[in-house]
């Protein structure tokens, strides 16, 4: 039997993961001065402390030692984690696995995050219910992990300020006017100086709605959906 691993900035939700027995590695989560683990913390209680202290939660990767101990079953494993130009955690994942020296671990880069590690992992799951190899199952993920297409609308521009992703005339003319940005996301790309430079496809509309329909259109550029799935995740903070 195949067991498929992940970690938490996949996003899958309980429902899923307990349906196809998916194993998640939580990242952590620092605000004001604690360590969580990735869950531990509701969002009202994230968004509350961003409020209190004006500034951004960060996140760090699983350790080497918690990986080890993450990995220590006697399945057939395969890891897709986090993209590598966006966390340490692949990087720790590979080290775990060249301690542990297990030839049934595979680890692969998503060069994704969210939905987009989320897809691959559910893809991931289909493949083995199928009864492919874990080889075969390795080999797909590997091959179709640079076609996913990860797209979001953003609601405010207050955090993409806080992140330093915008300038403060930026976020205070987006506010002013409403300003619902959408940003593409394309693996091929590298993901960290794609964050930074805002090297993305950006497109800007007034309406949540209308960013949202355009993501759809935008869904159907370059060739055809796949038949399997596509995911949709809001993020809803009153």
């Amino acid at each position: 039997m195949v067991h498929i691993f992940t970690d938490s900035c996949a996003d899958l939700n309980p429902r899923l993961i307990d349906a196809h027995n998916i194993s998640i590695i939580p990242l952590h989560v620092l605000v004001k001065d604690q360590d969580y683990l990735d869950n531990d913390l509701t969002l009202e209680e994230l968004f509350s402390s961003v409020e209190e202290t004006n500034e951004l939660p960060k996140t760090a990767a699983p350790s080497v030692q918690e990986f080890i101990t993450f990995f220590d079953t006697i399945d057939t494993k395969i890891y897709i984690g986090l993209s590598s130009e966006l966390s340490a955690t692949i990087q720790n994942a590979k080290l775990a696995a060249n301690q542990l020296d297990d030839p049934n671990l595979f680890i692969i880069d998503s060069l994704n995050l969210s939905s987009g590690i989320g897809l691959l992992v559910l893809k991931a799951v289909d493949l083995r219910d199928a009864g492919l190899s874990v080889n075969d199952i390795v080999n797909e993920i590997e091959s179709i992990k640079t076609k996913i297409r990860t797209a979001f609308v953003i609601d405010t521009m207050e955090y993409l300020y806080k992140g330093g992703r915008c300038t403060g005339l930026q976020a205070i003319f987006g506010s002013v006017l409403k300003i619902k940005p959408i940003i593409q996301g394309y693996p091929m790309e590298p993901w960290a100086s794609w964050i930074r430079s805002g090297a993305a496809d950006r497109k800007r509309f007034r309406h949540y709605w209308t960013g949202l329909r355009k993501i759809c259109r935008i869904s159907t550029q370059g060739g055809s959906l796949s038949p399997i799935r596509v995911v949709e995740k809001t993020l809803n903070i009153s």
